[in-house]
C-alpha cells in the first residue's frame, strides 16, 4: 500500500515502531480538508479525525485523509460506532491509516475491532480492488498485507472496569497504543469534568504499566504544555497535543486579551 502518491512507507509508523516520540493533534471541529494541509506545515506527526463527537462524514473524512496523506501526515480517525465492524473497514478503505477506538470494555470487543480492519491472521476485513486508501491502486495480496502492517490501532481505555482487563486488551496483537480518556473515565469514577485528579492520575498509570508489560506504546492527550511535559517524563511517547479548536480559542483569546490591554493603557 503505497503512504501517498510520493511516499511508499509513512515516517510516523517507523517511528512508532521504534519507540520514538511522535507528536499529533485532534480535529474536532474542522470538516474543510484544507486542515490537513496547514497542519502538515507544523512539523506533526499524525493527525486523529474525531468521528464520534463531530458532524464528520464519510465524504469529509476521505478528502481529509487523502489530503492529509499527500501532504506526509498519518491520518487517523475515531470512529463513532466502533462496534460496527464493516464501518470500520469502510474508514481504511476511505484513506484513513489507522483507529483510534472509545469506550474499550472487553478484550472479546478489542480483538473484533482490531480484525475489522486487518486482512490477514485472523482479519476479517473485506476486500475491494481499488480504493481511496489504496491511492486507487490495483489491491494485490502483497498490498494487503502492507496495509496491515501500516495500519495503527490506538485503544482508548475510558472506564475503570475496562482497566481491569488492560492486560488481556493490550496482549492482542495488532494493537499499537494505549490511550486513556480522562474526562470520559473521571465521570466513570464520580469526578466528574476533573480529568487531571490524582485519583485519575493513578488509574492512567495503571494502563501505562499493563503497556510496558505487553510491549505497547504509551500515549495520552494534554491540552496544555505542562501536562504534556509532565506526562513525557513519565514515558509516553504517542503525544496528541491539544486540538485545532483549542489552538484556533487559545491563539485568538490569548492574542485579543494582550491587544486590548494594551490600547486601554496607550
Amino acid at each position: 500500500m503505497p503512504f501517498s502518491m510520493h511516499e511508499k512507507e509513512s515516517s510516523f509508523k517507523q517511528k512508532l515502531n521504534r519507540g520514538e516520540l511522535v507528536v499529533g493533534t485532534w480535529i474536532n471541529a474542522v470538516k474543510d480538508p484544507v486542515i490537513a494541509r496547514l497542519l502538515a506545515t507544523t512539523g506533526l506527526d499524525y493527525m486523529l479525525i474525531d468521528a464520534e463527537h463531530s458532524g464528520q462524514t464519510m465524504s469529509t473524512l476521505t478528502d481529509t485523509c487523502c489530503l492529509a496523506r499527500e501532504c506526509g501526515l498519518y491520518p487517523m480517525v475515531r470512529p463513532n460506532e466502533p462496534n460496527d465492524l464493516k464501518g470500520n473497514g469502510r474508514i481504511i478503505d476511505a484513506g484513513a491509516m489507522g483507529l483510534v477506538v472509545p469506550h474499550i470494555d472487553s478484550a472479546k470487543q478489542a480483538r473484533a475491532i482490531v480484525n475489522s480492519i486487518k486482512f490477514f491472521n485472523g482479519g476479517t476485513r473485506g476486500y475491494c480492488g481499488k480504493t481511496a486508501g489504496s491511492c486507487f491502486q490495483k489491491v494485490t495480496e502483497e498490498i494487503m498485507r502492507e496495509e496491515d502492517a501500516q495500519t495503527t490501532i490506538v485503544v482508548q481505555f475510558e472506564s475503570v472496569a475496562a482497566i481491569e482487563e488492560a492486560d488481556e486488551i493490550l496482549s492482542i496483537p495488532g494493537i499499537d497504543v494505549a490511550i486513556i480518556g480522562r474526562g470520559d473515565l473521571a465521570h466513570d469514577m464520580g469526578l466528574s469534568g476533573k480529568p487531571t485528579d490524582d485519583r485519575v492520575s493513578v488509574q492512567v498509570e495503571r494502563v501505562y504499566e499493563a503497556a510496558k508489560r505487553q510491549g505497547k506504546v504509551q500515549g495520552l492527550l494534554c491540552n496544555d504544555l505542562d501536562g504534556a511535559l509532565k506526562w513525557l517524563g513519565k514515558g509516553i511517547t504517542f503525544l496528541t497535543y491539544g486540538s485545532e479548536m483549542g489552538w484556533l480559542q487559545n491563539a485568538y483569546t490569548t492574542g485579543l486579551k494582550a491587544i486590548r490591554a494594551a490600547y486601554a493603557n496607550k
